[in-house]
């Protein structure tokens, strides 16, 4: 109706009405303009079928692009074409996948829906055809190769403009970014970046950005970086051996599917094989884990069978119950909702496999999957971790002065996405990137000197009553950081010029 309205007021001249308007009618014709379908599956998706099924057909919608504007194609596609895709992660798309799959260069099992509608937009452009849309960044996630590597190759790039710094959207949990391109080959093609830096001034048409023309053959498979400078630097410290190659694996924390039931706040029982103690994300800070008191229930898949026998849930049920009283006291009002959910075990009292349980006893570097800054932490006292969290299972302690330091902040901020409220995503397939340099054993227990004696100032901190006090352990706290920022620094060879960088980036 809007659309509609659009056309009756002043907004359009008399050429651009005739367009619309069929003699003798009070509102414009719409109905060449105006089409409904799936704009991504075309009627192939039932090729090889004898039958096709009706409520399949209204399900899935399939749009046949040249028969609804064959006009348009006559004359070589869209001279436009603008979107602004749903966010639909890959994981919801299901069966859809396989048409996908055959359908779509961009295809990746990781991919998001969002990917798809980048290649169909260019598929109906015309040669040199404009294509702009809103988009989820896709400049450094894992699954977003393919798509930058399509972009980079296909098409001429016109200007990015990212919104990472600001939250256009309420309520969005991702940050966008505007893509503007045409439907050519790049050639020796220029474009602008455009990071958008304050939400107010954007509203109010002032807008304050930092921008840079960039060469788009410049541009990296691996990962879009947008500053030069930035790039160099990056390419510098990555020349070390990765944490995966060094230490290993990382792994996401416990997943119980219904942190309410299995997680206990301030418990009185005793650690046990079914009590153990466990941090949350939110519990995990710079250095330290918070003072918190939480216990996770434990019964892992499998284990009812190892104690009883039957195959009755009923049964089993009582029987656990009553060899576990106090627990399943905790549990049973929860029955309903832990038979509901995807993670469990074979029974709803269990938590689902995990092939990792014995390494959250040992000694583990821990993080939340989400930072605004450095919150890595040392684990030696057998603690769980849920997830999103993630650990290292890794005694080296020193580790820990590197991963708190500036610089690798400044390397997070290069390859990891943006989320809401300005917080970076620590996957582990990002932490496992940052590159440590090789150490001697000097080096090694210089750095862990630093983190006892951090670990130790902040416990003070914490402790303290008087204000004077507080702000002492502050100050004391503020110069070791520096003073480990400055020695990571040099262990990485860092000029003047490029620690100014990092430490303005």
């Amino acid at each position: 109706m809007s659309l509609y309205l659009k056309l009756l007021d002043d907004g359009f001249d008399k050429g651009e009405k005739d367009l619309f308007f069929v003699k003798g009618h009070v509102l414009p014709d719409m109905t060449d303009n105006i089409q409904c379908g799936n704009s991504l599956i075309g009627w192939d998706y039932f090729d090889g079928r004898l039958v096709m099924d009706d409520e399949e057909i209204r399900t899935i919608k399939p749009f046949d692009w040249h028969k609804q504007f064959p006009n348009v194609f006559t004359a070589g596609g869209f001279d436009c074409v603008i979107g602004n895709p749903p966010y639909i992660r890959s994981e919801s798309l299901g069966y859809l996948k396989t048409y996908f799959n055959k359908k779509y260069s961009v295809y990746d099992k990781a991919a998001d829906i969002f990917f798809y509608f980048f290649e169909k937009g260019f598929q109906i452009l015309k040669n040199q055809g404009l294509y702009g849309v809103i988009s989820n960044n896709f400049n450094k996630t894992t699954g977003g190769k393919v798509l930058r590597s399509y972009l980079r190759e296909k098409t001429k790039i016109n200007y990015i403009i990212d919104f990472s710094r600001v939250q256009i959207f309420k309520g969005a949990i991702t940050y966008p970014v505007i893509f503007v391109a045409e439907n050519e080959h790049p050639e020796n093609n220029y474009f602008s970046y455009n990071l958008v830096l304050n939400e107010k001034d954007f509203a109010e048409g002032s807008c304050s950005m930092k921008y840079v023309t960039l060469s788009q053959k410049d541009l990296e498979v691996d990962k879009w970086s947008f500053n030069v400078n930035f790039t160099k630097i990056f390419d510098k410290i990555n020349n070390y051996k990765s944490i995966r190659e060094i230490f290993g694996k990382s792994y996401r924390g416990l997943i119980t599917g219904l942190n309410e039931a299995f997680i206990l706040e301030n418990p009185s029982f005793p650690l046990s094989q079914h009590i153990k103690p466990i941090f949350e994300g939110k519990d995990i800070t710079k250095w330290i884990t918070t003072d918190i008191n939480k216990k996770l229930i434990i019964f892992q898949s499998g284990f009812t069978k190892t104690q009883f026998s039957g195959n009755s849930e009923k049964v089993l049920f009582k029987k656990m119950e009553a060899q576990f009283p106090d627990l399943f006291k905790i549990l049973k009002p929860f029955e309903e909702q832990a038979k509901k959910r995807y993670d469990q075990g074979e029974y709803w009292w269990e938590l689902r496999s995990c092939a990792y349980y014995n390494l959250f006893e040992k000694p583990k570097i821990i993080f939340p999957n989400l930072q605004k800054s450095n919150k890595f932490a040392f684990d030696d006292k057998g603690t769980f971790i849920n997830a999103p969290a993630v650990f290292l299972p890794v005694k080296d302690k020193w580790l820990l002065s590197i991963l708190n330091s500036k610089l690798v902040w400044f390397f997070l901020m290069q390859i990891c996405v943006v989320r809401n409220g300005g917080y970076i995503e620590v996957k582990p397939q990002y932490f496992e990137q940052i590159p440590i340099p090789e150490l001697e054993n000097k080096t090694k227990e210089k750095l862990t000197s630093f983190v006892d004696e951090i670990q130790q100032t902040y416990k003070d901190f914490r402790s303290a009553k008087r204000d004077a006090d507080k702000k002492r352990f502050e100050q004391k706290i503020a110069l070791l950081d520096s003073k480990i920022d400055e020695l990571v620094y040099q262990l990485y060879g860092l000029t003047e010029e490029e620690i100014r960088l990092v430490e303005s980036g």
